[in-house]
C-alpha cells in the first residue's frame, strides 16, 4: 500500500463530522419512539360480567298492576274534592274573559274548556252563552257543552228547555240532545219530571223546526217508556 494512503487511512475522523453523525443517530432514535408510540392500541375498558354486577331481581308485574288499580280506583278525600272544586272554580272564572272576546273561534275555544273544569261557575258561564251570544255556533256549541254537567240546576234545565226555541236549528238540536243524555244520566225523579214537563210544554211550539218537533216527540216517547 501506497505510504500516503495508509497515512490518510490513520488519519482520525474531523470531530465535526463525528457531531453531525451523533445528531443524525439521535434524531432517528426519538423519531422511531414516537412511531411506535402511535403504533400502540388502546384496549376498551373491559365491561364487568354479568357475574360481577349486583343482582337485581325483575319487577313485579302483577304487585305493580295491583297498585295501579288501586290508584285509579281510590276514592278521593274530602280535602282532595276541596282542592278540586276549587281549582275548577278558578279556572273556570279565568275563561270568562275569552266568552266575551269579539272573535267566535276564541269563544268557541273557551266555551270547549269549560267542559273540563265542570263547577257551578261553569254551568253558569255556559247558559249565559246559550243565552246571549250572538253568534250560532257558539250558542250551539254551550248547548252540547252543558251535557258535561252531571246533575245540572233547574235553573241550568229551564235554560236548556229555552234553548229548543232559539232560531238556529242547530242550537235546538244541540239542546235536545243535552237534554236526552240528562235523562239517560237518571238525574232523580225531580229533575227527570221537570226535563220531561219542559219538552211537553215546548212540544207544539210554532217556534220549532220539523226535525226538531220530530226528535221531540221521540225524546218524550223513549221518557215515558222509560
Amino acid at each position: 500500500m501506497p505510504r500516503s494512503l495508509f497515512v490518510n487511512a490513520m488519519k482520525p475522523f474531523p470531530w465535526k463530522l463525528l457531531t453531525l453523525v451523533g445528531v443524525l443517530a439521535a434524531v432517528v432514535a426519538i423519531a422511531i419512539y414516537h412511531a411506535l408510540n402511535s403504533l400502540q392500541i388502546v384496549l376498551p375498558p373491559q365491561t364487568p360480567t354479568i357475574e360481577s354486577k349486583a343482582f337485581k331481581p325483575p319487577p313485579n308485574y302483577s304487585m305493580l298492576a295491583e297498585r295501579i288499580e288501586t290508584l285509579a280506583y281510590r276514592e278521593p278525600t274530602s280535602e282532595e274534592l276541596k282542592e278540586e272544586k276549587q281549582y275548577n272554580r278558578e279556572k273556570a272564572l279565568a275563561l270568562s274573559s275569552d266568552l266575551n272576546d269579539p272573535d267566535p273561534h276564541k269563544r268557541i275555544g273557551a266555551v270547549e274548556q269549560l267542559a273540563a273544569y265542570t263547577s257551578a261557575e261553569a254551568e253558569d258561564l255556559l247558559t249565559q252563552v246559550l243565552a246571549q251570544d250572538t253568534d250560532v255556533n257558539v250558542r250551539a256549541m254551550a248547548a252540547q257543552t252543558l251535557d258535561t254537567m252531571e246533575k245540572p240546576s233547574l235553573a241550568t234545565i229551564d235554560a236548556v228547555l229555552q234553548a229548543i226555541e232559539d232560531d238556529a236549528p242547530e242550537v235546538q238540536q244541540a239542546s235536545l240532545l243535552t237534554l236526552e243524555r240528562w235523562l239517560n244520566n237518571e238525574p232523580g225523579e225531580a229533575h227527570r219530571a221537570h226535563i220531561v214537563q219542559g219538552l211537553k210544554g215546548k212540544a207544539q211550539s210554532k217556534r220549532l223546526g220539523k226535525e226538531t218537533r220530530e226528535y221531540l216527540q221521540e225524546l218524550l216517547r223513549q221518557a215515558r217508556s222509560g
